[in-house]
């Protein structure tokens, strides 16, 4: 990503770009507490192998949220 600095980033795109940024990072933050959440009900002593299937399943479905977020913050000014 180009610098801040760069004359095509005016004030006002500048904010909106940090606002935006922000959110998405507000919402990685969110599934990465719910992942930890989900990794430690994995380590109970009494998980049975179909819960642990089941947070699993729920802990691919958070990643490839999260790497979704992430691919929408390659922002380019052109």
């Amino acid at each position: 990503m180009e610098s801040f600095d760069d004359e095509r980033f005016h004030a006002e795109i500048q904010l909106e770009l940090i606002r935006y940024i922000d959110t998405r990072l507000e919402q990685i933050e969110l599934l990465l507490h719910k992942l930890d959440r989900l990794a430690r009900l994995a380590v109970r002593d009494n998980a049975q192998e179909a819960e642990r299937k089941q947070l699993q399943a729920e802990v691919i479905r958070l990643q490839q949220e999260i790497d979704r977020i992430a691919s929408q913050l390659n922002i380019s000014p052109d």
